[in-house]
């Protein structure tokens, strides 16, 4: 809770039972009675804004990740939703319609894209993303099935040491889906996946992991409604790094 004039009055990054909540709210308000905000003059300068919209003939996917079946004496943080948008781009489309043969690799970019920014473990706030070269086990192979529908099943394995006291965080486990593309156009007009695995370690963002290994899926499926062509994917503040995703360029927070 902030006055207009910058003075602070109650802060929380982890408020989000009621409760807790309303106590944020009372503390706040009594805060502000006690030493109200003053007014004062700005001069109102051009505002940046992080909003981004998806490249031209994009298709944009909504992801739901869910922490299942919950452990017995897990922290009721996982009982929450990973909710995330995941862009497929032209690009990616004119590399699966140019590829060779019935079956061959997901492209590169595409791939790279969803798991370092879809395949995470978003169930308990905003992991930090996975590096360029954290995929320990990438390979996912796409089967053409007609002119205009594919097929795609494969493995993945991330991990790092950026978890919480420095210590090991990942993910592995194996994705299947289907995606279709318009036949004229160099744009996907569905695609739904479904990823199966385990998950272990939590960062800072993201605390009361269970321990060890837990079971964790994430639900991949195209949308076209007025959430999905509003909110862009969390991490795409790290636009250079959304857009190519094979690059070692860290891009710092905004």
């Amino acid at each position: 809770m902030v006055g207009a004039d910058g003075q602070g009055y109650a802060y929380s990054i982890s408020g989000r039972q009621k409760d807790e909540f309303m106590r944020l709210l009372d503390e706040g308000m009594a805060k502000f009675r006690a030493s109200p905000s003053v007014p004062i003059k700005l001069d109102i300068l051009p505002i940046k804004t992080w909003t981004r919209t998806p490249p031209k003939d994009s298709l944009v996917v909504r992801t739901i990740s869910r922490v299942l079946p919950l452990p017995a004496g897990a922290d009721v943080r996982n009982t929450s939703i990973g909710r995330d948008h995941y862009w497929i781009f032209s690009e990616d489309v004119a590399e699966i319609k140019n590829a060779k043969g019935t079956t061959f690799p997901m492209p590169t970019k595409m791939a790279r894209r969803m798991a370092r920014f879809h395949l995470v473990d978003n169930v308990r706030g905003e992991p930090n993303r996975w590096r360029y070269d954290n995929a320990r086990v990438l390979d996912i192979t796409m089967k053409r099935l007609s002119p205009t529908d594919y097929s795609f099943e494969g493995l993945y394995k991330l991990t790092n040491m950026e978890a919480q006291g420095g210590k090991e965080k990942g993910i592995a486990g194996r994705i299947t889906g289907v995606i279709t593309l318009d036949s004229k156009t160099m744009r996907a007009t569905n695609f739904e996946a479904f990823a199966e695995g385990y998950a272990w370690g939590d960062h800072v963002n993201t605390s009361g992991a269970p321990p060890g290994k837990f079971p964790i899926k994430i639900a991949f499926r195209s949308v076209d409604d007025e959430i999905s062509r509003s909110v862009s994917p969390q991490q795409s503040y790290f636009w250079d790094e959304y857009l190519d995703p094979l690059t070692s360029k860290r891009t710092p927070w905004p």
